[in-house]
């Protein structure tokens, strides 16, 4: 059965909501708990899962990939570690995501990103769109 995400649960996880109240909820279902802050979470149709680690300094999230794919309770880089491997000066913002603060599966059905494109504020902002024609 799909993994199913209700906004409830994002606010659950997020420690918004105590996990006390959604035992006891029907309506509210903790669908996934991180030990690394988060800003946002979407699904497919078909269950798949991204999560966007947060970034607030323009650092890495302890190393962590940006992007992930929530598979097999493990969070794997998407689109692949070459991507969210951004390194500073170093690297090239055409082909790292630098500093994503928003992601979503459109109606679509791509994963759309917003990057700042530089570690600061300032830059232009790149709209990035991932294609998920096959769900895996």
């Amino acid at each position: 059965m799909p993994l199913k995400m209700y906004l409830y649960s994002v606010i659950a996880a997020a420690g918004l909501l105590s996990l006390t109240q959604a035992e006891t909820d029907p309506r509210v279902r903790v669908a996934l708990t991180l030990d690394t802050p988060s800003n946002s979470v979407s699904t497919t149709p078909s269950g798949r899962l991204f999560v966007l680690y947060a970034c607030v300094d323009g650092t890495q999230a302890q190393r962590l990939p940006e992007v992930v794919e929530w598979i097999n309770d493990t969070g794997v880089p998407f689109p692949n570690a070459a991507w969210n491997s951004y390194t500073g000066n170093t690297s090239d913002p055409a082909t790292t995501l630098v500093r994503v603060n928003s992601q979503r599966v459109g109606p679509d059905g791509n994963l759309w990103l917003v990057d700042t494109g530089s570690p600061g504020f300032g830059s232009p902002v790149i709209l990035i769109y991932l294609w998920l024609d096959s769900e895996l």
